[in-house]
C-alpha cells in the first residue's frame, strides 16, 4: 500500500511539474502575442498616417491644379 502511495505522490509530482512548465510556455506566449499585437497596432497607425497624407496630398494637387486653372481663365494677361 505505501509502495502506491509512493508511486501516486511521485506521479502527482510530475504532473505538477509538467503544470509549471505549461504556465510557463503559456506566460512566454502571452507575452510574445502581446508584442505581436503592439506592433500590428504601430504597423496599423504609421499606415493609417501615410493614408491621410497621402489623402492630402491628392486633395492640395487637385485644388492647385483648379486654382490655376481658374487663374488660367480670369486672368487676361495670360489669354495672350
Amino acid at each position: 500500500m505505501q509502495g502506491c502511495n509512493d508511486d501516486m505522490r511521485a506521479e502527482i509530482d510530475a504532473l505538477q511539474r509538467h503544470c509549471n512548465v505549461l504556465q510557463g510556455q503559456n506566460r512566454d506566449l502571452n507575452q510574445e502575442l502581446e508584442h505581436f499585437v503592439q506592433t500590428d497596432e504601430q504597423i496599423r497607425a504609421t499606415l493609417n498616417r501615410r493614408d491621410r497624407v497621402n489623402d492630402l496630398r491628392m486633395k492640395t494637387e487637385t485644388e492647385i491644379r483648379a486654382s490655376y486653372a481658374d487663374l488660367e481663365r480670369s486672368s487676361p494677361r495670360r489669354r495672350h
